[in-house]
């Protein structure tokens, strides 16, 4: 089976990279929340939801969105055969601090339910299968770095045994110093409207 990544969006260091060309970017790098905000006000995408999700969500939410405009992808795939398979290196800590902050302090004790929902790094994931019906199989994997050969073999069982016919995948991870994204879309080559390259670890390191 010859699989391709047909596309692939890199959110880091205050820039948005399509297929390694930049579309965006913004000065204030250090203001990572502006930054996302803006870049979604740049979509011309009108989700009101994504205001109300943790930065973690927000950021994977922004690359997939960037990463299926322009494409057939949810036209030609039904929901239950896309894939959404994501790696990520300190799973909700920027959301977990900040519910951590609301409930460590017995006399100021307010636990605040609309950041609690966000403490399940798998969250990402609903965002994303939520506003595209995508039903298919996904996973999130928490890894000190990012595990290309891993993420290879793991979206080769999916294609092979018939459990995905397209894949959305990578590496978001998110704290308040830092972050990053780094989506692809994998097709069969039978199937991708031409390609960006092929799909290996060797090449996913080479991108990312």
């Amino acid at each position: 089976m010859n699989l391709v990544i047909s596309k692939y969006c890199i959110i880091s260091e205050g820039a948005v990279k399509i297929n390694g060309e930049k579309i965006y970017s913004q000065e204030k790098v250090n203001d990572i929340p502006g930054f996302l905000k803006n870049t979604f006000k740049q979509t011309g995408n009108a989700y009101m939801k994504f205001y109300k999700m943790d930065n973690l969500s927000k950021l994977a939410f922004l690359a997939s969105e960037l990463l299926l405009k322009d494409t057939d992808i949810l036209l030609k795939y039904k929901g239950n055969d896309i894939a959404v398979i994501l790696q990520n290196g300190t799973s909700t800590i920027d959301i977990d601090t900040k519910y951590w902050n609301t409930v460590n302090d017995k006399n100021n004790y307010f636990p605040n339910p609309s950041l609690f929902v966000f403490t399940l790094p798998n969250i990402m994931l609903s965002e994303i299968c939520i506003k595209n019906k995508i039903t298919g199989e996904n996973a999130l994997f928490v890894f000190e770095k990012f595990n290309p050969e891993f993420f290879e073999q793991y979206i080769n069982i999916l294609f092979e045994t018939g459990k995905a016919r397209c894949c959305i995948g990578g590496w978001v991870d998110y704290n308040e110093s830092d972050y990053s994204a780094f989506l692809m879309s994998i097709e069969e080559e039978k199937n991708a409207k031409g390609y960006f390259c092929r799909f290996n670890s060797e090449k996913i390191m080479e991108i990312f």
